[in-house]
């Protein structure tokens, strides 16, 4: 398949099924999702869609760590001020104050919530636990009815926010419905505590939990033999390097066979900057010298941002891609013109000995700040099982 980029076209990527009047049904449904105003002053205005196949429709957004509105700090001046830092003389950081919101789990049947959720613990040592997001009407039907499990990874730089986190809380549970599916968040070690390849190691440890979990959500509702890794951000980085990860070990994560990677804006970097970071070097939201930082603070200590973890444009071998595309794996990128490290993300997506199969790319100038639409989760979960 050969690369295509159309601009400012976005009924370029509506399937001849699905006519305008849904297209529009599926940008309010998206709307709905960022009405808030700590959403309007988190994501970023301008999207790009990185696709499988032109029969998927996503647009992306990226999460700041807070608004410039609440927050007069200069990222270019503070970086660590910027992002509630404070770096201290032995290396390591104190976080002065919360950035976002967290939402508790709610799993009382009779809360009028609909989806239901819980938290369980995977490693106590280690503190990693994952919140089960279950739709109500699954749980309510007297008929059993078992969902494709997306397990996601949230943002945060590698070194702040959390599972329960309240945009990737509420996202998840929008997500549970429309899709819909079991959707299962993991809270991982973050840096620089826990330097990379902690949060890799937390996260394949998951999938091996929940090969003997005996929580009656995931025996009851979960199919694991449709399972999806999806992230933001630095979850999006996360979820490709497990993804990298697990191929390696298919038969011995079975029963739980994934079948694709939903890749939100993920986090990449690089020692050399490319044209959009360059272009974006002043960002008063996310600049190229705070996300230095957050890689200063992630990758092992004495690696710079040619390290695989940073540029997933070094270091690949030949064999896991061979893997991936015997697997059939499918995959969705989703990325932001607005983002200073949309080329890292474009040059994953079109770099077609990785991807083995092709990829659309598809820019919207000025098209609205929204999550990855239902249709185009949807769709990459009906190729996969196709």
């Amino acid at each position: 398949m050969k690369f295509s980029i159309f601009q400012n076209s976005i009924s370029a990527l509506i399937p001849k099924l699905v006519n305008v009047q849904k297209l529009k049904e599926l940008l309010i449904i998206v709307l709905k999702l960022i009405t808030t105003t700590w959403l309007k002053s988190h994501f970023r205005a301008s999207s790009l869609i990185i696709k499988k196949t032109s029969k998927s429709l996503s647009t992306a957004t990226h999460l700041h760590h807070h608004s410039t509105m609440s927050n007069p700090i200069d990222p270019n001046v503070d970086p660590y001020g910027y992002m509630g830092m404070v770096r201290n003389p032995d290396g390591s950081i104190t976080r002065i104050f919360e950035i976002s919101t967290t939402t508790p789990a709610c799993s009382n049947p009779s809360d009028s919530s609909p989806v239901l959720t819980k938290d369980i613990p995977v490693n106590e040592s280690n503190k990693t636990w994952v919140r089960i997001f279950l739709p109500r009407k699954v749980f309510d039907s007297d008929q059993v009815e078992k969902l494709p499990v997306i397990v996601y990874y949230h943002g945060g730089g590698l070194v702040l926010l959390s599972a329960a986190t309240t945009v990737f809380h509420e996202f998840c549970c929008k997500a549970a419905i429309e899709i819909p599916a079991v959707i299962v968040s993991m809270e991982y070690r973050l840096a620089p505590e826990h330097r990379l390849p902690a949060a890799y190691e937390d996260c394949m440890e998951a999938l091996q939990w929940f090969k003997t979990t005996s929580d009656e959500w995931l025996t009851k509702y979960a199919d694991f033999s449709k399972c999806y890794l999806m992230g933001c951000s630095a979850g999006g980085n996360i979820a490709y390097h497990t993804g990298l990860r697990a191929v390696g070990c298919v038969d011995d994560l079975n029963p739980v066979k994934i079948k694709g990677l939903i890749l939100q804006q993920p986090f990449f970097g690089g020692k050399e900057r490319t044209s959009s970071e360059l272009r974006l070097i002043n960002d008063k939201v996310i600049p190229p010298c705070a996300t230095d930082i957050m890689w200063e603070l992630a990758l092992p200590v004495g690696v710079d941002r040619d390290h695989g973890y940073c540029n997933p444009m070094v270091g690949m071998k030949s064999e896991v891609l061979e893997q991936i595309k015997e697997q059939g794996w499918k995959i969705l990128i989703t990325g932001s013109e607005g983002d200073p490290m949309i080329d890292r993300q474009i040059e994953l997506a079109k770099d077609e000995k990785r991807l083995r199969d092709g990829a659309l790319v598809v820019t919207e100038n000025g098209a609205i700040p929204a999550l990855p639409t239902k249709q185009a989760v949807q769709q990459i979960i009906a190729e996969a099982a196709a």
